[in-house]
C-alpha cells in the first residue's frame, strides 16, 4: 500500500500539464493621477473643507496624550505633545464629520466633504 502511495506520489510530481494559451494580456494602465490632498491643523483651522474623492491629511495638536478621531469615518491616529502623526482618510462620502479626543471628549474640529463636481 505504502508503494503505491509512493509511485501515485511520484506520478502526479511527474505529469505534464496542458499548456493553456489565450490571447496576449492587454498593455499595463498607465498609473492613474495621484488624488489630490487636502491639509489642515487642528484645532487651529477650525474646519477643514474638502471635496469628494481628495485626501485629507490634518495635523491635530493636543497638549495631552489622546486619540484624535472621526468616528463617523473609523479613522483615528494618537496625538499629544510628542506626536507629529497625520489624521489622514479618503475623503469618499460628503458631511460634516467632528475631530474629537477619545479620551478628553474634546471637539477640536470638523471636516466638511462637499461632493464632487462631476
Amino acid at each position: 500500500m505504502a508503494i503505491m502511495l509512493a509511485v501515485l506520489v511520484l506520478l502526479a510530481g511527474v505529469s505534464t500539464r496542458p499548456t493553456i494559451t489565450g490571447p496576449p494580456l492587454p498593455p499595463p494602465r498607465t498609473a492613474a493621477a495621484p488624488a489630490s490632498v487636502v491639509t489642515g491643523r487642528l484645532p487651529a483651522d477650525g474646519t477643514v473643507r474638502a471635496r469628494e474623492g481628495q485626501v485629507v491629511s490634518i495635523g491635530v495638536r493636543s497638549t495631552t496624550d489622546d486619540i484624535a478621531e472621526i468616528a463617523q469615518l473609523a479613522v483615528s491616529v494618537p496625538v499629544g505633545p510628542e506626536l507629529n502623526l497625520p489624521l489622514e482618510f479618503a475623503a469618499d462620502d460628503p458631511g460634516r464629520f467632528n475631530v474629537t479626543l477619545r479620551y478628553s471628549g474634546k471637539r477640536v474640529g470638523q471636516v466638511v466633504v462637499s461632493p464632487s463636481s462631476r
